[in-house]
């Protein structure tokens, strides 16, 4: 394969020192991170560059290896094969007198999380992503540093299930162990068939959630358990976003509920007694003589409740006053005599 310049990838000199080979990667691999580039291949490429490079320049023997020859990694007939997602897999070794047993990793295994560490070696590249992503450090000691991966999932849900809450099914793929396998990734010598080395696959299945009363639009519920499975590791949890659908004439304002009324002329000039809908099925409001339109009423504990405490707030009534679409020769005349017994201006002020 052609030989990178692993001094170009990290932008420091060949005299760089491991201070500032640590200091170049550190910003780089926080730039190019997939987290924040999702989707983009490029970016992805570029961080997988940024780790074999620092794997290298930041092993003193790797190091010198490098310098002296332009390569280190090599694929050998007698080393394993390609990595399950088909890229190259390398293979290390010390030509150092006593130096410590050889050892592998796969490239794609830096983005996956997987990847085997031999004992005090190779670096420090998990202690950095500790301290670029809050994730826990490398033990000292470890063999063998996965990471616990959350699956995410996104259920729509109506308006009223989301205040009201409830149960809800559903289908999703979820990751369950290769049988195959066992969850290792591995068959004699090579990479498993049947999960392509993952240790997993995909099984479709009906979950049944219960969806908490007052559950916000982009809320989350977590599932422990049903997230991705990691050989040697407790499984990581399925995460699912609650994506509400918008209801024709109830908004939400925080736990407040919002709610436009149509009230007829008469209602609003002598007063009434008008049925609301409300998220518990209709209830009767007040409307008092003269009241006008855009005029707004609360109803106390009709609102949606709290999901942390259960607390119910309001509901809260516009008034919006409507005429009639259609006026017959009668009702017009009274309109008309109506005008002339109330000829006061309600523009008046506005000049």
């Amino acid at each position: 394969m052609p030989a990178k310049d692993y001094y170009r990838i990290l932008g420091v000199g060949r005299n760089a020192g491991g201070d500032e080979i640590k200091k170049a990667y550190r910003r780089l691999a926080q730039r190019h991170h997939p987290d924040k580039n999702p989707g983009d291949k490029s970016a992805e490429e570029k961080f997988k560059d940024l780790n074999e490079a620092y794997q290298v320049l930041s092993d003193r023997e790797k190091k010198a290896q490098y310098d002296r020859f332009g390569f280190v990694g090599r694929s050998e007939p007698g080393a394993p094969g390609p990595g399950p997602a088909g890229g190259p897999r390398y293979y290390y070794s010390s030509s150092a007198p006593g130096a410590a047993q050889s050892f592998d990793f796969d490239i794609n295994d830096l983005i996956s999380g997987r990847g085997r560490r031999k004992r005090g070696g190779f670096g420090s590249i998990g202690d950095i992503f500790s301290d670029l992503f809050g994730g826990a450090p490398f033990a000292e000691q470890a063999e063998y540093a996965p990471q616990v991966e959350d699956i995410e999932a996104e259920l729509q849900i109506p308006f009223l299930d989301a205040v009201q809450g409830g149960t809800k099914t559903f289908a999703i793929n979820l990751p369950v162990q290769c049988l195959a396998c066992g969850g290792s990734g591995r068959t004699g010598a090579g990479y498993c068939s049947s999960c392509g080395g993952a240790g997993m696959q995909m099984k479709m299945e009906n979950l049944t959630v219960r969806i908490p009363p007052g559950v916000r639009d982009r809320g989350k519920l977590r599932i422990p358990g049903r997230g991705r499975v990691v050989p040697g590791l407790k499984p990581g949890d399925l995460v699912i976003r609650i994506r509400v659908t918008p209801h024709p004439y109830f908004r939400r304002e925080g736990n407040d509920i919002q709610v436009d009324l149509p009230v007829t002329v008469w209602e609003a000039a002598l007063g009434a007694g008008v049925e609301v809908p409300t998220i518990d099925g209709i209830s009767n409001l007040k409307i008092p003589p003269g009241t006008k339109s855009g005029q707004v009423f609360r109803m106390r504990g009709k609102g949606a409740p709290d999901p942390a405490t259960g607390r119910r707030a309001d509901q809260y009534v516009r008034v919006q006053i409507t005429i009639p679409e259609k006026l017959d020769e009668k009702s017009k005349k009274l309109i008309e005599e109506l005008s002339k017994l109330n000829p006061e201006n309600p523009r008046k002020k506005l000049f």
